[in-house]
């Protein structure tokens, strides 16, 4: 069977197949302050009367963020070697991760608890759960009083820029960087739209981290073992496996969800009051009833709360002028969300079978993230490792952010590594110490657009699997399409996604051509070889066996596509 390029088709190569939870109290009424803009990143925060930070030779800090669906969290170092959590301007650790406008007026913003309880009156001018939309475009969130519409990542930008001035207040210091946390599953579109997301709040980003990564740093350092972390938030689950061995993590595997979290649950417990009310003859309309829907919501996440500490709740709710009063029993809500927890149990099966591991080689189990909280989250953990692998001595909410802290002077090394000197001289000398090492692993599969020889269809060749240990290598030799080729160019198309589904689902990376291809055999024609480092970054080669024609591309598969060389 020969495999093939295609010279003609834009298809690209072708190949053949190779304890509980408080409960929440009510947030404060609405503090209206200066409305924030999207800002340049090259202007971040100048003090008054400076403009270019590269004139402001004071040095700064750098945070890291924890920037969920559910709530936010962030921390530093200080000059004394400590890592602090820093509060929101209501002296929250743990801000709620939503933003919206008083009376849909943009110069009116609210943020935190504040935009939850304006949430509940005026549910179309606040904006949450932007996280999910990441790296889909710009997906609309609010429509503003005068019909502007604003995108979900124009409101996290806002958000964040509301979070960090304050921390900047808070630590007196300039944030010169900040490091975001992502979960492990994140693939390249989604992690750059998150380091947008810092550069429109007007600060420059250091890169991502894998937030399971990040918790382990906190929780792990010295340790020797193999540790399996838990991280169910409030709109994503991640998986991640991973051998401490001192100060160095070596990631073995990682699987994740980014529909499956701490929403989902409560979404159970929705439908349970939606079926209660209908049994009565109310039956409830999402399109008709959404402000009672809402109010509907919060109650079901104070239920799904209490129920990690207490085995029943009253839960009371109005629908079209009734009120429903609806006793929910833990053993009740287990049986709503089972389906879920197998999904999660599911998830921590795949981890374990990439990484080639049994239950009895993992040392211990790291939960975090709020929704890790429910009971039969835990229980399912428990059946796979036992009570006793359950380590319990970690912040739940925020050991990601603090645990971020330990990766800033790697982040900033890998920086340096890349010429990139001039955000490094900003930063204080202690920032930039690190005394731990990641192995990472390639976090979704990466390859090529290929025509299958067999089938005539398009193919994803994966060139580097996911899970792969990098730094990973691979080479492989296509053929063309088009029996006697004469000149022409034959494109090179970067993929990263699911090979199982089609190609035009994947996210494309890059696309080249190796140009002006003289007349010459089509079998085995064209060698092409990926090689990622330990960051990321792939450099994709492609040559011509015949002539002698090759072209280069670096390709950052966490972030963008960096510079092209053609021989």
């Amino acid at each position: 069977m020969v495999t093939e390029l295609n010279t003609n088709a834009p298809a690209g190569v072708a190949a053949k197949r190779g304890p509980g939870r408080p409960r929440k109290n009510p947030p404060p009424s609405p503090d209206p302050s200066p409305s924030p803009t999207i800002s340049d990143p090259k202007t971040i925060n100048p003090p008054p009367g400076v403009v270019d930070p590269d004139t402001w030779d004071v040095k700064g800090c750098v945070v890291t963020v924890d920037l969920g669906n559910g709530t936010t969290s962030a921390a530093y170092k200080n000059a004394q070697g400590q890592i602090v959590a820093i509060p929101d301007k209501d002296g929250q650790l743990c801000t709620a991760t939503a933003v919206g406008f008083e009376q849909g007026d943009p110069a009116r913003p609210v943020f935190g608890r504040a935009a939850m309880s304006m949430r509940r009156v005026h549910p179309e001018w606040v904006c949450t759960f932007a996280k999910r939309a990441r790296g889909k475009g710009g997906v609309p969130a609010i429509v503003d009083k005068d019909g502007r519409v604003w995108t979900t990542g124009e409101m996290e930008a806002l958000f964040l820029r509301w979070r960090l001035d304050y921390a900047r207040e808070f630590t007196g210091e300039r944030i010169v960087g900040v490091l975001i946390t992502v979960p492990a599953n994140f693939d390249d579109a989604q992690r750059r739209a998150s380091i947008a997301v810092a550069e429109q709040a007007g600060y420059a980003c250091i890169g991502t981290i894998n937030e399971p990564t990040a918790a382990l740093l906190r929780y792990a350092q010295g340790k020797k073992g193999t540790f399996l972390v838990t991280d169910v938030g409030k709109g994503t689950s991640d998986i991640s496996i991973i051998d401490v061995d001192g100060n160095t993590f070596t990631i073995r595997a990682a699987a994740g969800r980014s529909d499956l979290g701490g929403a989902e649950f409560q979404a159970c417990i929705l439908q349970h009051l939606m079926d209660h009310a209908a049994g009565s003859g109310v039956v409830l309309d999402p399109a008709q009833d959404h402000r009672s829907l809402i109010l509907m919501e919060y109650e079901a996440e104070n239920a799904s709360c209490d129920l990690s500490s207490v085995h029943e709740v009253a839960i009371a709710f109005q629908a079209h002028g009734r009120l429903f009063d609806v006793s929910l029993t833990r053993a009740t809500f287990e049986s709503l969300v089972s389906d879920l927890c197998e999904r999660i149990r599911d998830l921590v099966t795949e981890a374990m079978a990439s990484a080639g591991l049994a239950t009895e080689e993992i040392d211990g189990v790291v939960m975090v993230g709020g929704a890790s909280r429910t009971p039969c989250i835990r229980a399912v953990l428990e059946s796979l490792f036992g009570a006793s692998k359950i380590l319990t001595d970690i912040d739940l909410d925020k050991a990601v952010s603090l645990g971020a802290v330990e990766a800033i002077g790697l982040k900033l090394n890998e920086l340096t590594a890349g010429g990139n000197m001039a955000l490094v001289h900003r930063v204080h000398e202690y920032d930039l110490h690190s005394n731990v090492k990641v192995n990472d692993v390639c976090s979704w599969p990466i390859g090529v657009r290929a025509l299958d020889s067999r089938t005539g269809l398009d193919a994803f060749v994966v060139m580097i699997a996911k899970n792969t240990p990098l730094p990973a290598t691979c080479r492989q030799v296509f053929g063309l399409i088009g029996g006697d080729v004469g000149t022409g160019d034959t494109p090179i198309i970067v993929l990263q996604g699911d090979p199982e589904e089609h190609p035009d689902k994947a996210r494309v990376l890059a696309r080249f051509q190796l140009s002006d291809l003289p007349p010459g055999p089509t079998r085995e024609r064209i060698e092409v070889e990926f090689a990622m480092d330990c960051s990321g970054l792939a450099n994709v080669h492609a040559r011509d066996l015949f002539s002698g024609r090759e072209i280069a591309e670096q390709v950052d598969a966490r972030d963008a596509v960096q510079k092209q060389h053609v021989a």
